[in-house]
């Protein structure tokens, strides 16, 4: 079945300037240092489930119909006066064709018309020339920006890098204001050429004072090198989606996508949030036709999920679909059907709390094998988004080599490198954890008198311990090095798995002892001055600190806690947990021993 026809499509162009029934949605652009809102970018789109809903399809029909120039300023229009209705802090950025700003002044003068009927000023406007196909009559275009900005209106560059004018236009007007392409900002952190393109762009920007604007910001890591690079505004959909009424201000201590992908991943449990895409979505009352048209015109349109009243439903797969929809008479059979009765009903929802490496995990089972290419993300039951699976194995690649990278050689722990990110990470992210230092007691002794292969073994029994009794995907676990480790607990039951691994470890450990030590309780030994003396067994001191938001400002503070309160913990003969409560509920700390070897608890069991 061929595409419909222009002529088809220039039908629903003319009544749609007819009843200027442009969708306005804007998108938030936010200052990287204090996540506060700066302005919005106007997008305008066609009429929800009409063949011109995308930009491109809207402004290729426009261009066919000899229309782009009513339709830009349509857009314009409607966006100023829909940016007045909701009263939106901060400045309006409207994207402006070159061919539109070529018929200067009537582009200029169109523009002041509807500024003095809605009464914004023209300093609240950025024109926002987009770099998509070369610039007509470049020469005109440059006199014309120059119009704009003495009349009041500020300018701004997108795509620049990925344009065909950028440094030519950069050099030409002095924009107040430039959008690096989202093709330098996707993968930033693996690809030290992007890093050193945007490294110069941002320094060129400070010396001819301009501000530059990171678009298409959508996982932490991107975020994470932006700030580092001292990008000062950011736009992207880690921030939020592009909607018909945006919220007036964001969370300033998080992206809406926190717990995402960053340099910390490999090492922690950090959940979907950062892989999340929004999607279309359709309703399950749309027609075969409806939904073939859709697919018609969207060629990148893979998939499509299908949404009542807020849930997810199933999902309408672009290969199956299109398989059935180009047969012969297909229209004619099943046209006026509703999408329902060809809609994958077996999809495999998923909620965003879920972490990375569970959903790996869920991948690779056979209830999720006939998974084509993304999952639906749920939160709290309702359509949150799509997580690609191609995105999702890109994510647990970058966390396996990282893990690779900082692992300890022996157990195959994370080491200090994760350790110190994940707790920097979890405090900027507001999250409430308890650090846990653990400590092998009376190892060196054991070493000494049974060698490095058996201590080894003990070390490796720790390691092996710390995972029975902690939840993966939620609390982490490290080695730090030696005879020391760390685990970091979210997990609500976390003093019931801590004293589980105090009692298994201590009805394990005589089993690397010989009958003799065990008979004594330890090993016997001489001490510089010919005493005997014995050393008890191996056992574990586990010294924990509570980390709410408000307590610590920084991972360093939390270490530095943790030494004192794991000396607490040493002090105490044999397995011990030592849990220090200064600051919380007026007391100093607690201490208890380990339960009865006969007691076993961790979070699988219960």
């Amino acid at each position: 079945m061929d595409a419909p026809p222009p002529e088809r499509h220039t039908l629903i162009l003319n009544d749609i300037l007819d009843r200027q029934a442009i969708q306005t949605c804007f998108h938030p652009i936010i200052r990287s240092k204090d996540h506060s809102i700066i302005g919005y970018e106007a997008l305008s789109r066609g009429p929800v489930d009409s063949l011109l809903e995308s930009p491109a399809a809207l402004f290729a029909a426009a261009a066919h119909a000899g229309k782009t120039i009513e339709t830009d300023l349509l857009c314009q229009r409607l966006a100023i006066r829909n940016f007045v209705r909701l009263n939106l802090p901060g400045k309006l950025f409207i994207n402006l064709l070159g061919e539109t700003l070529a018929h200067a002044p009537f582009a200029q003068d169109h523009l002041d018309r509807v500024l003095n009927e809605t009464g914004l000023p023209a300093s609240r406007v950025v024109l926002e020339l987009t770099e998509h196909r070369p610039l007509p009559v470049y020469e005109k275009i440059i006199r014309a920006l120059h119009e704009c900005r003495r009349r009041g209106y500020m300018i701004a560059l997108d795509n620049i890098g990925g344009g065909h004018n950028g440094l030519l236009l950069w050099h030409a007007t002095l924009p107040d204001f430039i959008k690096i392409d989202r093709h330098f900002i996707h993968g930033l952190g693996r690809d030290p050429s992007r890093r050193k393109f945007v490294s110069g762009l941002t320094e060129l920007s400070h010396r001819i004072d301009c501000q530059i604007i990171a678009k298409g910001v959508e996982g932490k890591d991107e975020h994470e090198w932006l700030e580092a690079f001292g990008i000062p505004l950011l736009q992207g959909y880690l921030f939020g989606t592009p909607m018909a009424s945006p919220p007036r201000a964001m969370d300033t201590h998080r992206p809406r996508t926190s717990p995402a992908l960053g340099p910390s991943t490999a090492a922690t449990g950090h959940r979907l949030d950062g892989l999340i895409r929004v999607f279309p979505t359709i309703a399950p009352q749309k027609t075969v036709e409806q939904v073939g048209q859709r697919f018609l015109a969207n060629p990148g349109l893979r998939y499509l999920p299908v949404v009542h009243d807020g849930r997810p439903v199933g999902m309408v797969w672009r290969t199956r679909f299109m398989d059935m929809y180009v047969r012969p008479f297909s229209s004619e059979l099943y046209g006026r059907k509703a999408i329902l009765a060809f809609v994958d009903t077996a999809f495999k929802g998923v909620d965003a709390d879920l972490s990375i490496e569970t959903l790996g995990q869920l991948a690779t089972q056979d209830a999720y094998a006939g998974i084509d290419e993304a999952f639906i993300i749920t939160r709290n039951g309702l359509y949150a988004g799509m997580v690609e699976l191609k995105d999702l194995l890109r994510a647990l690649t970058d966390m396996q080599m990282r893990n690779a990278l900082h692992a300890n050689p022996l157990t195959g722990l994370p080491g200090n490198t994760p350790i110190n990110e994940t707790m920097r990470e979890w405090l900027r992210l507001k999250q409430s954890f308890v650090a846990c230092y653990i400590d092998l007691d009376q190892f060196k002794a054991y070493n000494d008198v049974y060698g490095y292969q058996k201590g080894d073994e003990a070390i490796d029994l720790v390691a092996r311990l710390l995972r029975e009794h902690t939840a993966p995907g939620r609390d982490f676990i490290g080695h730090i090095g030696g005879d020391d480790f760390m685990a970091l607990f979210q997990s609500p039951a976390w003093e019931t798995c801590a004293q589980a691994l105090l009692g298994d470890f201590e009805s394990e450990v005589k089993a690397f002892y010989s009958e003799e030590h065990q008979r004594l309780g330890g090993i016997l030994t001489q001490d510089r001055h010919g005493a005997e003396r014995l050393i008890p067994m191996m056992s574990l001191s586990i010294g924990a600190v509570p980390c709410t938001p408000d307590r610590f400002a920084s991972h360093h503070e939390i270490g530095t806690r943790l030494i004192e309160v794991k000396k607490m913990a040493k002090g105490i003969q044999g397995n011990s947990l030592f849990i220090e409560r200064r600051g919380m509920d007026g007391e100093i700390g607690e201490a208890s021993m380990a339960p009865p070897p006969t007691r076993r608890a961790s979070l699988h069991s219960q």
